[in-house]
């Protein structure tokens, strides 16, 4: 479990370094981000697949890509899927509401 800390400019760096690193291991099953709503993932995708399909497998949207592609993209280059792990925005908007 990765957390994010905005104000540490290296973080992504490490955790795309340690993504690599669980993957080579064989002990990195998934990756799962908040960035994309469940349901979304890149299976299947070929880990020669480019970050514009990646970012389509995901309907990346509303995140800055820039910060999240090292990580992302390590993951789908070493064969791992990408899923997402966000409620769909509907379900989000209704899950904020309830106190």
């Amino acid at each position: 479990l990765f957390g994010e800390q905005h104000d540490q400019p290296d973080q992504q760096r490490q955790v795309a370094e340690a993504v690599r690193a669980l993957a080579a291991r064989g002990t990195l099953g998934a990756l799962v981000v908040e960035m994309a709503e469940r349901g979304r993932g890149t299976t299947g995708l070929a880990r020669t697949a480019t970050p514009a399909q990646v970012r389509e497998a995901l309907a990346w949207s509303g995140w800055d890509w820039s910060a999240y592609e090292a990580v992302v993209m390590a993951a789908v280059q070493a064969g791992v899927p990408v899923l997402g792990g966000n409620l769909p925005r509907a379900q989000m908007r209704t899950a904020m509401q309830d106190d």
